[in-house]
């Protein structure tokens, strides 16, 4: 399992399932919605038959400014600004 967290703290993405192929554990983390500038780092821990063990390394990336955000001109704040209105 795996969750991102932003660091101002807000949970972008709860504890959530990863993908097996070939024998290779991976996700595709979307990050449309995701604020520019701002660091998240992503947590990954495995839930074996009920025992949880969290892993110590965490993975740390920031996402850039592209093209096309619709979060562009938006505060950071999820509690701040909600009206964010039609893209």
């Amino acid at each position: 399992e795996y969750k991102v967290i932003a660091t101002n703290g807000f949970e972008m993405i709860p504890w959530s399932q990863v993908n097996l192929y070939n024998n290779e554990l991976y996700t595709i983390i979307d990050t449309n919605f995701f604020y520019e500038g701002l660091d998240y780092e992503v947590f990954v821990r495995l839930n074996e038959n009920g025992e949880i063990k969290t892993s110590n390394l965490t993975y740390k990336f920031k996402v850039v400014e592209s093209d096309y955000s619709p979060l562009r001109n938006k505060n950071a704040s999820p509690y701040s600004n909600r009206n964010y209105g039609k893209f």
